[in-house]
């Protein structure tokens, strides 16, 4: 049943050839609406379907209600609801300029679907009654799987890729980065945008003069263990152990520079690189790195470019979904 749910996100009913009227896309009838982009509505078992996709263990629900969320855990609802916005962005774009899936496509994929379900016993409205979701919704989630991947195969040539590879080399060739780091937390004493500023003044202080200040600084603000050591953190590679956005941060600096402030899980960060070790991986070996990057980047520039495009509307009281 797995390759039953067929992605991680609602995706905008205008993808097939039909307009829908907004008020005619149905969502589960528990569900609060989150946001909207353009006309589609975001649930809120919308955010929950995609945690539970990633975080198969964790319980996000009690008693059919979404709990009260740790820090960390708000962190995660919140990311995951930025992303189904960014994917509704970009399905704005595709629809606009890239073949839209057909009718019948999406007939033959449904008629797949009912076939596979018949086998294990279970009716479509069992199972869209089980997944909270709606058949609009599924045909989204369908639509998204057709569509994205045609156009990928088209953007995603060998020539696109290698270009990416070598813009990036240092992320795929294996190349190893001796990093230091000064960390402020944030906690219950304060919140992202307070830490920001912090970092950002500690940052300024340093400008210039980072050889001769970093370790001062480091030990005078920084919240993290290696406060003591300059916030040497030892050798690091792109794809391990740092969280993502501290790697992707990281690798871009040259020896001795300094990055801008860069937020993570653990809080703030400033980031030094002290030193480089150049990789050998070449382009063809680090071939499927490349691409999953290179995806991933291609659809945060589609969102990025093109969100000033799109109607967002995001509700901090979550809007009632329409009976």
């Amino acid at each position: 049943m797995t390759s039953i749910v067929l992605a991680t996100s609602l995706i905008l009913a205008s993808l097939f050839q039909e307009k829908s009227d907004p008020s005619s896309i149905p969502t589960p009838s528990d569900s609060r609406v989150l946001a909207r982009v353009g006309e589609f509505p975001i649930s809120e078992q919308a955010v929950l379907r995609s945690l539970k996709k990633t975080l198969p263990h964790f319980e996000f629900e009690a008693d059919g209600k979404v709990k009260v969320l740790s820090r960390a855990q708000q962190q995660m609802f919140d990311g995951t609801l930025a992303q189904l916005i960014d994917q509704q962005i970009v399905i704005d774009y595709l629809t606009r300029e890239f073949k839209p899936v057909s009718s019948s496509e999406m007939k033959l994929e449904l008629d797949l679907l009912i076939d596979e379900l018949k086998q294990t016993g279970m009716e479509l409205s069992s199972f869209l009654k089980d997944e909270k979701l709606s058949q609009q919704e599924l045909e989204s989630e369908i639509g998204w799987r057709l569509i994205w991947p045609r156009y990928l195969k088209q953007a995603l040539t060998d020539n696109y890729l290698e270009q990416h590879y070598n813009r990036n080399r240092t992320r795929f060739d294996g190349s190893r980065m001796h990093a230091a780091h000064l960390l402020i937390k944030v906690d219950e004493s304060r919140n992202t945008d307070q830490a920001l500023q912090i970092a950002s003044k500690i940052r300024d202080e340093m400008k210039g003069r980072e050889l001769e200040n970093w370790d001062r600084l480091v030990a005078e603000y920084s919240q993290a263990p290696t406060n003591k050591s300059g916030g040497d953190i030892g050798w690091i590679e792109f794809h391990q152990p740092m969280p993502a956005k501290f790697s992707e941060t990281a690798f871009q600096l040259e020896k001795g520079e300094v990055s801008q402030p860069v937020i993570t899980t653990f809080g703030v960060h400033l980031i030094r690189c002290t030193d480089i070790k150049q990789g050998k991986i070449q382009f063809r070996d680090a071939l499927d790195q490349v691409r999953e990057d290179a995806t991933r980047k291609l659809f945060q520039q589609i969102a990025d470019e093109n969100r000033k495009n799109v109607k967002i509307d995001r509700f901090n009281n979550a809007e009632p979904q329409a009976k």
